[in-house]
């Protein structure tokens, strides 16, 4: 009995150590296969699943498209678009809604096309696609000190300046004031072969030189009467005011489509060790064209003919408020900085012998 016992225990003694000697095989083979195969598995792609979903064809342009060229079907294309990110009405789905249609801009390849974008009539400028209806759009002369040294662009919003001068005229005449005069002789007779004869024509002559309209006055000291004559031209009165606010810029220089006055040209490249032409620097912008209401289109329109004086304040475009503004004069400027009238006094200073007199601006 014994010796079956101990048979009956080395049997499964032998089993175990097989079953084991069996796992360490299988679990040898199976980190030979990962050594020899992984890096062919780890190159393999990776595939990711594509969502289901309903797809809609949109229209896009699929080559570049200049302003007012009229679409045709070679210039279009469809693409797939997510059904339910489309936004009724948002895009062209059918190429015949397209054909015929002018392009208000230039277009990108693969621009996907909007009816902002397209127009069934002729497509005028661009620039005057940039004005918001019931505006306008002038342009007014600038040069460095009234354009805030170039530093406005299009899109900035300004305000007008304008400095003009005022000058006394005659009623009647409308000339500037003074008047000239003559002398108004009165009849005389005149003698002619032996015979006088009265003359009833009154002559005008000019004796007084110069010959320009004055004033009577009583002299103080020599009491009598004398006749005063300026001894200058008039001199005209210079005022200064704001005219038009927020006016928004449209362009500075020239907006025909041709080269701006405003941007320099590119001047040619220099070959290796070769010394490079200087390139003439264009002259700066000598207008600019602004957007305003029509009445201030034409105030615009009567300063600039008027030769008045404009300069352009720059202001941030997102400020809206458009305060009152006093007009300058010189009578302002005395009162509201509170300059004193100089008193006429015994002595002055003396100018050096090589500075300039300075002239008054008239």
């Amino acid at each position: 009995m014994a010796s079956r016992g101990r048979s009956r225990g080395l049997i499964f003694i032998i089993i175990a150590a097989a079953i084991f000697i069996l796992a360490i095989i299988v679990t040898v083979i199976a980190l030979g296969s990962s050594l020899l195969f992984g890096g062919q598995a780890n190159n393999a792609p990776v595939l990711t699943p594509t969502p289901s979903g309903v797809m809609v064809d949109i229209i896009i342009v699929q080559q570049p498209v200049s302003r007012g060229t009229v679409m045709t079907e070679g210039v279009l294309a469809k693409i797939p678009y997510p059904q339910s990110a489309m936004v009724e009405g948002l895009f062209f789905t059918d190429i015949k809604d397209v054909v015929g249609k002018r392009a208000k801009y230039d277009l990108q390849q693969g621009t996907p096309l909007v009816p902002n974008l397209l127009s069934d009539k002729t497509v005028g400028s661009l620039s005057s696609m940039q004005i918001p209806k019931g505006m306008v759009a002038v342009s007014i002369p600038i040069d460095t000190l009234t354009s805030v040294s170039y530093a406005v662009q299009a899109g900035d919003h300004v305000n007008v300046i304008s400095a003009f001068y005022l000058v006394d005229l005659d009623a009647n005449f409308q000339s500037e004031l003074p008047n000239k005069i003559g002398l108004v002789a009165p009849p005389q007779t005149i003698v002619s072969g032996g015979q006088s004869q009265a003359s009833s024509i009154n002559s005008i002559t000019a004796k007084i030189d110069p010959a320009v309209q004055g004033r009577a006055e009583l002299d103080a000291t020599l009491n009598q009467p004398i006749y005063v004559q300026p001894s200058e031209s008039q001199r005209a009165r210079l005022i200064n005011q704001t005219v038009i606010q927020n006016a928004v810029v449209l362009g500075v220089g020239d907006l025909s489509g041709g080269p701006s006055d405003s941007k320099p040209a590119a001047g040619p490249t220099a070959a290796a060790g070769t010394q490079a032409t200087p390139t003439a620097v264009p002259p700066k912008a000598k207008i600019i064209t602004l957007i305003v209401s029509p009445q201030d289109a034409e105030t615009l329109n009567y300063l600039v003919l008027a030769e008045a004086h404009l300069t352009l304040a720059l202001r941030n475009s997102q400020d809206d408020q458009n305060p009152a503004t006093d007009a300058v004069t010189l009578q302002y400027l005395m009162d509201q900085y509170n300059i004193p009238y100089p008193a006429k006094l015994p002595y002055g200073l003396k100018l050096p012998s090589n500075a300039a007199t300075p002239v008054p601006a008239q």
